[in-house]
């Protein structure tokens, strides 16, 4: 029995976390750029000196950063899991979008002329947690897989999501560890 047990735990699609790698992996393709672009161009009106003027700041491509830690030296270079664990370090990989500011201004017959337009890529915007075993996990990448994956590192602690029967709507539950 223990080897059926084993058997089960080791393959991926047989996996017990299967299904919140699947989630995961589906919000950081999917969900995290469709929230991005929700809001896709944010409008900013004002009036000085040289008269009125609006600023429009575009999201476009999301891109998501492999996990990386950045040394007191200022040197980024690749985090594994196991390091994360041993540093007390979170695991996490690095979200940034490209952004395309225009300024526009309103000329002497109040007609609005871009003035200036600029491109920035891959501007970091926010950095998320990487659940293990993920598509963006590291370790997915090497031949080493050193659990079942489906959980986070967090300051070095191995966290967890745990599905749970709705109680209320739209009411987050928190519980403190013992």
């Amino acid at each position: 029995m223990d080897h059926v047990v084993r058997a089960y735990l080791e393959h991926p699609e047989g996996s017990l976390f299967h299904h919140q790698i699947e989630s995961y992996d589906a919000f950081m393709q999917v969900g995290l750029e469709q929230i991005v672009h929700h809001r896709r161009v944010i409008r900013v009106e004002a009036k000085h000196e040289g008269g009125p003027c609006a600023i429009e700041i575009e999201f476009g491509r999301v891109t998501v950063f492999p996990p990386c830690v950045r040394e007191h030296d200022g040197q980024t270079r690749p985090l594994s899991p196991l390091e994360a664990r041993v540093r007390k370090l979170t695991y996490q990989v690095g979200v940034g979008v490209d952004v395309e500011q225009r300024m526009y201004k309103m000329d002497e017959n109040d007609v609005e002329q871009l003035e200036s337009r600029k491109t920035f890529c891959e501007v970091p915007i926010v950095q998320i947690p990487c659940m293990l075993n993920s598509s963006y996990c590291i370790q997915q990448t090497s031949h080493v897989r050193e659990s079942v994956g489906g959980y986070f590192i967090i300051n070095g602690h191995e966290k967890t999501c745990q599905a749970q029967i709705k109680l209320r709507i739209n009411c987050p539950f928190t519980h403190k560890s013992v």
